[in-house]
């Protein structure tokens, strides 16, 4: 651990393709691996070591973060207060403007969101097959409405927040299964943001008193979806093998295999 990191002030972990995130309870981040010149957050690539994420300037610490995603390419962090913060590679600030590069923390713009709408459960994406990761992150998060929304590239090979592929400026809502108006009523969000090379999302539906629905879109590989073994699916649907008694509370995507906790 960080020499500045009780083991006891961690509260939250995630390990992914060569990088490892840590969270304390001071809402400050450290990252270590062996490829994290992207997402050290302090515009440094030193290997094995622990590296704290800054904000603003290389002197200020990012603090106050209550939950985080991301991977080798980039990370989004939400505050205490609402903001939301991000770094890497190949990010979406929100603000309308393209993809950008930064070593370290930046706020996120809330243009496109609707007034009052926040956002929780943040779920990055990228697809890293050529390892150079071009135009290829993207976050998705819940919004307090019900409904989801994203910033960044759509997907080059599964199509996460729209149906063309672009890169979305500004936060826009994911359409649900007709491919026309926004997804609604869900409960839980997930991403593959430990599987850099296939981009997929998943969402599950609340139910009212009724069993929970589940529906996951973006890249087919190997089933990792439920969608069969290659091709794309562009908007959320019913994975093969999921039933209406089925009524999931948890879902998992990632490492070529989706997994629900069903109640």
């Amino acid at each position: 651990l960080p020499p500045e990191v009780a083991d006891s002030a961690i509260i939250d972990m995630k390990a992914h393709t060569d990088d490892f995130f840590l969270l304390t309870n001071a809402g400050t981040m450290w990252i270590a691996g062996q490829d994290v010149e992207r997402v050290s957050g302090n515009n440094s690539d030193g290997s094995n070591t622990w590296h704290q994420v800054k904000q603003g300037s290389q002197s200020t610490n990012l603090t106050n973060v209550v939950e985080f995603s991301g991977n080798r390419e980039a990370a989004y962090a939400l505050k205490a207060d609402g903001t939301i913060w991000t770094w890497g590679r190949s990010i979406a600030r929100g603000n309308g403007q393209g993809e950008t590069d930064v070593n370290h923390a930046v706020q996120v713009n809330r243009s496109g969101l609707p007034g009052g709408v926040t956002l929780s459960q943040l779920g990055v994406y990228s697809y890293d097959s050529s390892g150079d990761a071009s135009n290829t992150t993207g976050v998705l998060a819940l919004g307090s409405d019900g409904r989801v929304y994203g910033i960044g590239w759509s997907g080059d090979e599964g199509e996460i927040i729209t149906n063309n592929g672009d890169f979305i400026s500004r936060w826009t809502a994911v359409n649900g299964t007709n491919g026309t108006t926004p997804l609604t009523n869900v409960v839980f969000l997930a991403t593959s943001e430990s599987s850099e090379e296939y981009p997929t999302a998943g969402v599950i539906i609340n139910g009212f008193g009724g069993n929970n629905q589940l529906l996951t879109w973006g890249d087919n590989d190997d089933n990792n979806i439920g969608h069969g073994d290659s091709g794309r699916t562009n908007n959320p649907s019913v994975p093969a093998g999921f039933t209406s008694s089925d009524n999931p509370v948890y879902l998992s995507l990632g490492g070529h295999a989706a997994s629900y906790l069903n109640i």
